[in-house]
Parts: C-alpha cells; structure tokens; sequence
C-alpha cells in the first residue's frame, strides 16, 4: 500500500511568470449521465471535457465569491468574465484559468451499464430507481431498447479515473480555491446532478513537483475527516474561507452552512446513496398505509376537485411539493377517469431544485450530504405567496397556490416519518431538512 505524504503544500506562484499549474486525478463514484452531445448520453470518446468543467466551475464561483459584490449582478458579471471568460459589453474576453484533460479512460464494454432493462425498467443496482426515472428512454426508444446499443438514452458510465490540469494566475488562486472545493463537495459531471448522479472526489494532486494523496483534513488542525462531526468543523472552516457572505444579486443560487445535513447510514456508498433516495422518496411521496396507499399530500385531492374529476373538496388547495422542483407530471393510475396533468412555475416551462443529495467518498469518510442552495430561482418564488403557479390539464390553465399557511400545514401529516406533522412549518424543504438527526 502506497504510504499517504500527508496534506499537500502550499501553492506558492513561481516567479518567472506568476502562474500556476495543478494536476489533479479524480475518480467518478456514481454513474455518470450527459456529458455528450445527446442529451442523456455520456460521450463514449471524451466523456469529459475542459469546457463542461469551466461550466461547473463556473457556477460555483458564483456560489461561493458572488456574495461580495454588494449585491450587484452586473459587477458579479464583469469579475466572472475576467476570472472565467465570456462576452462583456462590447467584445469576448478569454478564460484566465485553462483547463485541460489530460488523461481520460479507454470507454469500452467494461465502463458502459444501462440504467433500464430490456424493457425499460431501472435497474437499481447502478443507481437508485426513484432518481432514474426522468432518465427514462421514451416510448419510441423503449419500443427498441435493447441492452448493448450504444447510442440509446439510458446509457451511463461510471467509476473511471480522469486527470485534469488547470493553469492560472497567482491572483486568482483564491477563486479557483473556492469553486474547485464547492465543485469537487456539492457538484458533479454531466446532468442530475443535484440527485447524486457524476459525484467525484479527487484522489491525487501534482503540484510543486511532487504528487500527493488528496484526502481532506480540518484545516485549523489538521485533523483527517473520518466523521460526521469532524466534516461538519471541515464545512465551517471551509465556508469561513471560501464564501464570502455579503449580498448576493437576486437569482444566484448560493451555499447554506445552516442548510447542510450529514446521512452516513449504509455499508458503502452505492448503499448510502440508495438509502438516502428512500429517505427522499418516503418523504416527497408519502402515503397512507404503505406503498400503495392514498396520499398524505393534498395535491391529488386537489387536481380531482378541481378538474371536475370529483366533487369532493380538499381542506387544502395547494402544492406544497412544487419546491423541490418543476415541472411535475401527474398520471393517475389506471381505474380511474384518465387524467394527465403538468404542474409549471410562472412565465416558464422549468426551474431546477434548490435541493442538493451529494454522495461524498473521502476513502476516510463515505457519507451523503444533504444541502439546499439558497438565491435558487425556484425557491425565492416559493418564499413570496404572490407566485401562483399554472396547472395544465388539456388546453385548460389553472391558477393555483404552493405557499402552505400555518392553519394547513397542521393538517399535513406523513407516515413513518419523524416528526410526522409539519410542525407549522410553511417550508417543505426545511421540513424535510429537520428529519435528519446527527
């Protein structure tokens, strides 16, 4: 076993030229989907590209440095086009910070799984079911899916090494500092992301001519992270360094240090990742009675009523459950008049959640953090009551609530979970967040 040299050093700029180069080796742990020119396809020739990093990298800067700009977009603007590259008023401007791969796996039979069967259904021994399903071939690629293509939606590729080299001015060390942490702690490649889907962790850094093993460790000392309570000292030092809490410019979703939730049951991380979905689907998709029961959610009384389907009248006439995410597409199961809906926030067609499910493998520490990004478009709509969101039912439009009052909220109660009411509380996803204990 290869003897571990300890925390790398400081990266000190050379001279001659003030820049700095890294290269860094990183290991996929979860399936990897995206990433390709096909949506939902990873690229089997370059899985990854120094363009879709600068992209992830990108957006976490705005995370992590956007809050000290006072607010204003368009200063926020000017220093990312500096640092990241892009077009200003009047002409593009290059990435100060270069990005190469460097070293990419052969993608051959050994690294291609499929999420579905034969007969597109999720295999759950790649990824849990619940977030597969919107990855789901259509009805047209279902009709022919079959396992071994190559170029069908369901296709992901996962566990492989990748080395990447970044260059950059001195002056930019603390930018690059705090996007690559966010990026490599809450972030991922290709798409799905914020459900756990392209999670890495760097394994081998090569700076000032030597090469380290890149574990974490609690800066103020020098501790390695091999416990809930030492990664949460971990997060908060790391925040006080790397986030700079001023204000941000309205829609630009930013960390949470209150936000953070820490999940280490499970043997390994494919078992925690799977565990923590069924903590997730228990609570968004609760039912009375198990599996199979009525919902403890008011939504489907709600589209019944109000699609003249039934004439009972729920107590409550809101959908809470939109924060984590739209648009949402409700079919009601066989038996019952056929009835198709899509739920969709104001003036769009889709908004992302602000809810972050991160797998996390440090080899010392293996757990799942939970976190909410605050300045998410979606969820500062859901704070404000006077957002109503339009349900489409056919080519009729329906105005309807999501914001819970309190009086509601009490009438909302979710089995098997703990605690089983809301407590009052109007924030579905604060909610959901005070069901962890650590």
């Amino acid at each position: 076993m290869r003897r571990d040299p300890g925390k790398p050093p400081t990266v000190k700029a050379k001279q001659d030229d003030d820049l700095i180069t890294l290269e860094r080796t990183y290991r996929l742990i979860t399936p990897l989907f995206g990433g390709g020119v096909e949506a939902g396809v990873p690229d089997v020739k370059r899985p990854i590209s120094g363009k879709a990093i600068r992209g992830h990298l990108r957006f976490w800067w705005r995370a992590t440095r956007g809050g000290m700009f006072g607010g204003s977009l368009e200063e926020m603007r000017k220093k990312e086009i500096e640092i990241w590259g892009g077009v200003g008023n009047t002409s593009g401007t290059p990435s100060s910070i270069i990005i190469s791969v460097l070293e990419i796996p052969q993608i051959n039979d050994t690294y291609h799984r499929y999420m579905f069967d034969a007969n597109a259904k999720a295999i759950e021994d790649f990824a849990p079911a619940y977030v597969s399903f919107p990855l789901r071939p259509n009805e047209n690629q279902a009709a022919s899916f079959t396992l071994g293509h190559s170029r069908i939606n369901g296709q992901n590729v996962k566990y492989f090494e990748f080395c990447i080299k970044y260059t950059f001015p001195y002056k930019y060390k603390a930018e690059f500092d705090a996007a690559h942490w966010a990026w490599q702690i809450f972030g991922g490649l290709g798409s799905r992301t914020r459900r756990g889907f392209g999670s890495f962790f760097e394994i081998e850094t090569f700076a000032n001519g030597k090469r380290f093993t890149a574990n974490i460790y609690v800066p103020s000392s020098g501790e390695k992270v091999r416990s809930a309570s030492l990664l949460r000292k971990y997060l908060q030092e790391h925040f006080t360094t790397h986030i700079l809490l001023n204000e941000w410019p309205k829609n630009v979703p930013h960390l949470d240090l209150q936000a953070i939730r820490i999940f280490e049951e499970g043997r390994n991380i494919e078992d925690q990742w799977k565990l923590s979905i069924e903590k997730y689907q228990k609570f968004r998709q609760n039912r009375k009675n198990g599996e199979y029961g009525y919902s403890s959610w008011p939504e489907p009384d709600i589209i019944r009523y109000i699609t003249g389907i039934s004439d009972f009248k729920p107590k409550i006439d809101v959908f809470p459950r939109a924060v984590f995410g739209m648009p949402i597409m409700t079919h009601f199961p066989q038996g019952e008049t056929p009835l198709d809906t899509t739920l969709i926030p104001p003036g769009k067609n889709r908004l992302g959640s602000p809810l972050i499910i991160r797998p996390l493998d440090t080899n010392a520490q293996k757990c799942i953090i939970f976190s909410t990004l605050k300045g998410n478009q979606l969820y500062d709509l859901y704070k404000d009551p006077s957002n109503d969101l339009e349900l489409q039912y056919g080519l009729k439009k329906y105005s309807v609530r999501w914001c819970l009052e309190q009086e509601e909220s009490k009438l909302i109660v979710l089995e098997g979970i703990n605690p089983p009411m809301l407590n009052e509380k109007t924030d579905i996803l604060q909610a959901f967040l005070e069901t962890f204990k650590e």
